[in-house]
């Protein structure tokens, strides 16, 4: 009986990981999206570098479920695919708004913080919980930078 209630917790974990890994890569493919619609080199490079940080999370964690023996997905989810569109329409309706895709992106980072959330509620008592708050604090961080992008937009004018 134990060994069934801890496999049942297990794939509840893996399958809420799998759910991580689909929102870091997602915004991951935001952050690449905002880098292109930014003309300004140093935006551009701090949206890269975000974008490169969501990257290295999706792959620590695509490595916890390959631990675990299981395949890691290797895509974000359709309804992110969807948003990205709208954001190319909204950017494009907008003259390429830095501050409409730069709203999305940190729109997305609030939704990966709640999926965290959920996660380690999972993992309480876990390693892995470690591994996930670091990965909350490196969003946090993020989401940071990406508010002081916002303000220096701002401050240009």
């Amino acid at each position: 009986m134990a060994t069934s209630s801890s496999s049942t917790i297990k794939e509840k974990v893996i399958h809420q990981v799998q759910r991580l890994i689909r929102a870091n890569i997602d915004s991951h493919d935001r952050y690449q999206q905002c880098a292109a619609a930014s003309e300004d080199s140093q935006i551009r490079q701090i949206l890269l570098q975000l974008a490169n940080e969501r990257a290295g999370l999706a792959n620590d964690l695509k490595n916890y479920v390959s631990w675990n023996g299981q395949e890691p997905v290797e895509e974000g989810t359709f309804g992110a695919r969807v948003h990205r569109a709208w954001i190319r329409l909204r950017s494009r309706l907008n003259g390429s708004d830095l501050h409409v895709i730069l709203a999305e992106a940190d729109r997305g980072d609030a939704a990966i913080q709640k999926t965290y959330r959920k996660a380690l509620e999972l993992t309480e008592g876990d390693g892995l919980q470690a591994v996930l708050l670091s990965q909350v604090s490196c969003i946090q961080s993020g989401r940071s930078q990406l508010h002081e992008v916002w303000r220096a937009l701002r401050d240009r004018g």
